[in-house]
Formats: C-alpha cells, sequence, structure tokens
C-alpha cells in the first residue's frame, strides 16, 4: 500500500506510488548528468523528453519536478521532502509547509520562464 499524507486543510492527498523508487540525491544527481549531455534541455527536445519521464515514472514525481532536476534546480529541497515522506509522511513533518512550499517553488520557476519570455534579442534595434 501507498504511504499516504492527507493535508486536512486543503483536502489534498500526497501519494507514493507502489513499487516506485523513493528520490535521492543520487539519483538526482545521476539523471542531471544525463540531461547534461544534451545539448538542447527544451521540453521539446524528444531525449529530453523520455529522460523527464523516466525519472518521473522511476520515483513518483511530479513533471515540474522532474524538469527542475534534469536541469539542476532545487534538488536539495525535493529530496529532503522526500526524505520526510518516507520517514511517516509529510504531515508529520509539517507536510502543510513541504507542499506549498515545492508548489511556490514550481510557480516561481514558472513565473521565472515566462518573464524571460518576454525578453528577446530580436526586439531590439
Amino acid at each position: 500500500m501507498a504511504k499516504k499524507s492527507t493535508k486536512q486543510e486543503t483536502n489534498k492527498t500526497v501519494l507514493h506510488r507502489p513499487g516506485a523508487e523513493w528520490l535521492t540525491h543520487d539519483i538526482c544527481e545521476f539523471y542531471h548528468d544525463k540531461a547534461k549531455e544534451i545539448s538542447d534541455h527544451s521540453t521539446g527536445d524528444p531525449r529530453f523528453n523520455a529522460l523527464c519521464k523516466e525519472l518521473k515514472e522511476r520515483c513518483d514525481i511530479t513533471e515540474t519536478q522532474a524538469i527542475n532536476i534534469l536541469n539542476g534546480y532545487h534538488i536539495k529541497e525535493y529530496v529532503a521532502f522526500h526524505e520526510r515522506l518516507q520517514a511517516g509522511g509529510a504531515e508529520q513533518s509539517g507536510g502543510k509547509d513541504d507542499i506549498e512550499y515545492l508548489e511556490w517553488l514550481a510557480e516561481k520557476e514558472e513565473r521565472k520562464k515566462t518573464s524571460l519570455n518576454d525578453y528577446s534579442l530580436l526586439d531590439e534595434d
């Protein structure tokens, strides 16, 4: 049975799929190193997408987490969250804050990408 932690305030549930590996620093570094071998780190590259899917399925993580790990972002935070989840569920270790923090990191990264797309060298005179 999957470990389950529940955030009662927002009725969110965090599950870890049975058979999936727990995210570790070694796994993150392995995939980050493999991603560095790909010249185009965009989600449009089929090799990057395949690597992202493999990591998602291996460790039962979100696509945002997988993309960030492949690019070397927030590895320490994601591993710490999964270690606490493995140790007894996020609700036993300040899970509400952990989940909200990870959501905040994902939103921040998305805003950063969007704002960077607003600037283009082609717009310069």
